[in-house]
């Protein structure tokens, strides 16, 4: 059970991830890149929009709390980024550089096609 919320809180997480970002820069006066622990929750709170969620209590699932009872939010968000190879990077790159350039090219045959008709 609580393997399936936290797994939905990230995926929330995920999705928020810009504005929690935005909201951590903003909060961090110091510019030291960590924010107490209440702060992290509170930026989660608000950009979520998740107020019932017990962030203090799930936060050593979520994030490391420093010792200091500080989080660095930059590597907490971090975390929640989607990776992917290379090769799925190149086939991607091949296959949609593909369906633009037979667009392109069907496009163009098509708009000479009345030209080359009259000829």
């Amino acid at each position: 059970m609580l393997q399936e919320a936290l797994q939905l809180l990230r995926v929330r997480i995920y999705d928020n991830r810009h504005g929690l970002m935005d909201y951590y820069n903003h909060a961090d006066s110091d510019g030291n890149g960590s924010l107490p622990v209440d702060v992290w929750v509170r930026g989660l709170e608000l950009v979520t929009n998740l107020n019932e969620i017990p962030w203090e209590e799930l936060a050593p699932y979520l994030a490391t709390v420093e010792k200091d009872n500080t989080i660095q939010y930059a590597r907490f968000l971090a975390r929640y980024r989607i990776n992917v190879s290379e090769e799925f990077v190149a086939a991607w790159t091949s296959r949609i550089t593909k369906k633009i350039c037979d667009k392109v090219l069907t496009s163009l045959l098509l708009s000479l096609l009345p030209f080359l008709s009259t000829q």
